[in-house]
């Protein structure tokens, strides 16, 4: 068992070993939970071959609506994989090439693949099992019990660290936003704004806001403001505070952007 990193873009000095000595394409099948924890792992395959078990699909569905990280990134991945899904014409049923020089598909085959009686065919990680094994493809999952069921099955199995980020690539938690001049009047002039993708470019944050969310928003040269994430509804809209700077709270007063922020949040 191996620990796949990936990171984009790439080269032989930044993989493992295993994937460095690989001469062919490999062809990797991806449990949830590695898109829960990294949507962009779709694109991170390099050359190989991307295979999505149909029941990833139906677990993204069931965790999309948390209010977490974890529902945030199964709507981003379900976005992307609609993305390819358009650009392929054919439902993923076929491999669609991707610029890295590998290609993704969507696998609903092999789930009558036998398994030993004491594993539930029924369960998600099973079902995910038996596409590994019909295919004879390598297994990439961060869930160590699985990884140890595929090896107790000969399945090749690989943890993923491709979430594992940089220092200059973490998020600061502030967000920079251009807005229409107007959701900067309505928030000076009531404190409060409600927004939307049409008001403002939310594409910095995958087209999704999250609560407390710490906004910079910008107008062009009609000015900028602070704002906060008070509410988001299932449309994608969201109401936001205005945060007011330079407010000292228990006699400190913030220096900077980042602490007026922390202030406000206390």
């Amino acid at each position: 068992m191996s620990t796949l990193t990936a990171s984009s873009p790439r080269t032989d000095a930044h993989r493992t070993p295993s994937q460095a000595d690989r001469t062919a394409p490999t062809t990797f099948v991806l449990d949830t939970c590695v898109l829960l924890a990294d949507p962009h792992a779709l694109t991170r395959f390099d050359e190989h071959d991307v295979v999505l078990p149909l029941v990833v699909i139906e677990e993204l569905d069931r965790k999309k609506t948390a209010m977490d990280d974890v529902g945030r990134n199964a709507r981003l991945a379900l976005r992307m994989i609609e993305d390819l899904r358009m650009a392929s014409g054919g439902g993923l049923r076929d491999a669609l090439p991707l610029p890295s020089g590998g290609t993704i598909r969507i696998e609903s085959n092999h789930v009558d693949v036998p398994l030993p009686p004491y594993l539930d065919r029924d369960k998600a990680d099973h079902r995910i099992l038996c596409v590994a094994l019909g295919l004879g493809g390598t297994l990439v999952t961060k869930d160590a019990a699985l990884r140890i069921k595929g090896s107790q099955l000969g399945v090749d199995v690989e943890d993923y660290r491709g979430d594992t980020a940089r220092v200059e690539e973490l998020n600061t938690g502030i967000l920079d936003i251009e807005v229409d001049p107007q959701v900067l009047d309505d928030l000076h002039r009531d404190g409060k704004v409600q927004i939307t993708g049409e008001l403002a470019d939310l594409s910095v944050c995958d087209g999704q806001l999250w609560p407390n969310a710490c906004l910079v928003l910008r107008a062009g040269r009609s000015g900028s403001g602070l704002a906060r994430v008070i509410e988001v509804r299932d449309d994608g809209s969201a109401t936001l505070c205005r945060v007011h700077g330079h407010r000292p709270v228990f006699g400190m007063s913030p220096r900077d952007v980042r602490q007026t922020f922390a202030i406000d949040l206390l």
